[in-house]
């Protein structure tokens, strides 16, 4: 037993040994020292504080943190239309502690502009968080109540009707031009960091395009992804956790994509 236990203890130090000649001696404060499943996770929602994928983000954040037994922290990194938080992700290290909230204005990117990462190759898929329909709202006071009305006022008041989206290329910027398309409304664009800086107000009961005789319907959905190269084991546990709590969200009728 004696012989064993030294055989062991020198076969540690010869391995501690060759680790210092080799210059793999750890700090205390570096990555490898310290645990990431020690670490906050921190979700990067591309846009300001306020709109859809915002409020799904710190639903979903609030809902990890418990089921993991580890803080989990939104952050919003607006600009660009969703690009500048985007490409934060797509630089980070892989290793869990990083994770990007993503809508269907991350497939509409690629069209319309050059990207410092590749939408597909950049990431990992961790889960889908839900779907849902978009809503149109003007402010209280505009003389409107119905999508029919509002177009025939942006026609007769050419240049005058401003519609709020959250940066180019976003989700609600695509579905503006499509409403612009097969209407002819005389819709101007103003582009925002993210659907919150641009709501003004909602209007209950108001009905459908569909409804209205459009033939528009677009919509909406959130995504959680993780930068590519992430383990699988940590990438298997996100989804497994994130499906739960998406699946609470749902049966508390919490839908993304209301803007």
């Amino acid at each position: 037993m004696t012989d064993t236990i030294s055989t062991r203890r020198r076969q540690l130090t010869q391995g501690l040994a060759a680790c210092f000649s080799m210059g793999l001696v750890l700090p205390a404060g570096s990555a490898l020292a310290q645990d990431a499943s020690s670490k906050p996770i921190h979700i990067i929602v591309p846009f300001a504080p306020g709109g859809s994928n915002d409020i799904v983000g710190r639903t979903i954040a609030q809902q990890l943190t418990t089921r993991l037994n580890r803080s989990v922290i939104v952050e919003n990194r607006g600009g660009g239309g969703g690009v500048v938080g985007t490409e934060r992700v797509a630089r980070a290290d892989p290793d869990g502690t990083t994770l990007l909230l993503i809508s269907s204005t991350f497939t509409m990117k690629p069209s319309v502009m050059k990207l410092e990462y590749d939408p597909v190759k950049s990431f990992t898929p961790v889960a889908m968080l839900g779907m849902g329909p978009s809503v149109i709202a003007v402010p209280a006071a505009f003389p409107v109540g119905s999508i029919q009305e509002l177009i025939d006022y942006s026609k007769k008041h050419a240049g005058k009707v401003n519609f709020g989206s959250a940066g180019v290329a976003s989700f609600q910027h695509f579905t503006i031009e499509m409403l612009k398309m097969h209407t002819g409304a005389d819709l101007t664009v103003v582009q925002y960091k993210g659907g919150g800086p641009a709501l003004i107000d909602l209007i209950p009961n108001v009905p459908t395009l569909k409804e209205s005789g459009i033939d528009v319907e677009v919509n909406n959905w959130c995504d959680l992804l993780a930068p590519a190269g992430t383990p699988d084991k940590l990438v298997e546990q996100l989804h497994r956790e994130t499906n739960v709590v998406s699946g609470l969200m749902s049966r508390r009728k919490q839908v993304c994509g209301k803007v």
